[in-house]
């Protein structure tokens, strides 16, 4: 199954949505992620962390939708 995951949303992201993409990867064998997100702030996290490249891509998103 693939799934895409707004990287940039939520508490604390996108640092806790890399973790739980991660987290989901290691649970699920046949999971692949797309992170959605600027991957300005996704590759640096991505490039600390110890993950099978060929089932996790980032999406760079071209526009963003704010809170207010």
């Amino acid at each position: 199954m693939r799934i895409a995951l707004d990287a940039m949303g939520g508490d604390d992201a996108p640092a806790v949505n890399v973790e739980g993409a991660i987290s989901a990867l290691d649970a699920d064998p046949e999971l692949l992620v797309d992170l959605v997100g600027d991957p300005a702030l996704l590759d640096p996290l991505l490039s600390e962390a110890e993950y099978d490249s060929q089932r996790l891509s980032v999406v760079a998103a071209a526009d963003v939708v704010g809170m207010d």
